[in-house]
């Protein structure tokens, strides 16, 4: 599995399950079907209002992407976050495969997610 988002800091790059880039050849030597540069908002929901609870599944080339929206680190319009897996999986099983291999990641994607929809009982934006 793969994560496409920001890390630590701003900038949206495709990642291994230790935090390190990957770079278009590697990505292609891993089978991954993608760049980070082609991922940049290609799966995410297709909602005006960029929800980060809400996620797209989508099978193409033979992988599975789990992508949202996520301003958890980058709070600008349009950032997101994406999870790539080669083989064709449902929506749990990607987040059952992401929270083992990426579990900060998801943490914090989930946090941030139920802070923004209220369901922390803190206000959005706080």
């Amino acid at each position: 599995m793969l994560y496409f988002g920001c890390w630590n800091g701003a900038g949206h790059f495709l990642h291994t399950s230790d935090g390190r880039s990957v770079y278009p050849d590697r990505a292609r030597m891993l089978g991954c079907p993608f760049t980070a540069g082609q991922l940049d908002g290609l799966f995410t929901p297709r909602n005006a209002d960029q929800k980060e609870e809400d996620t797209e599944l989508v099978h193409v080339h033979g992988w599975t992407v789990l992508a949202m929206w996520d301003r958890s680190v980058d709070n600008r319009p349009g950032s997101n976050a994406a999870f790539l897996m080669p083989g064709m999986y449902d929506r749990d099983l990607m987040w059952t495969a992401a929270e083992r291999i990426y579990p900060q990641i998801v943490r914090r994607l989930r946090a941030f997610g139920a802070r923004q929809a209220g369901l922390d009982g803190q206000k959005a934006g706080s």
